[in-house]
């Protein structure tokens, strides 16, 4: 059963920070439970990747954070930008 007014976010892309626990990993979930496209961000994947497989709207990306200037990169392995839409 669908939480109220969820149904008109079905199919839109949601990007989820945290997403390996706690939380970050409960809201990825339960989006993609709800019928929304995912983008788990995490330094850890595998919690997600574990989560990923019965839903497969949920999708893992790698976070990589550099101290440099503290910017980050997805690992476009696990879910190429292309196919979120």
């Amino acid at each position: 059963m669908s939480a109220r007014g969820m149904d008109r976010w079905k199919g839109r892309v949601a990007l989820v920070t945290g997403a390996s626990s706690g939380i970050g990993l409960a809201v990825a979930v339960a989006l993609a439970e709800e019928g929304m496209k995912v983008v788990a961000c995490a330094r850890r994947t595998s919690p997600i990747e574990d989560a990923a497989k019965t839903r497969p709207n949920l999708k893992p990306y790698k976070v990589i954070a550099r101290k440099e200037n503290f910017s980050f990169q997805f690992d476009s392995t696990c879910f190429p930008m292309n196919s979120v839409t």
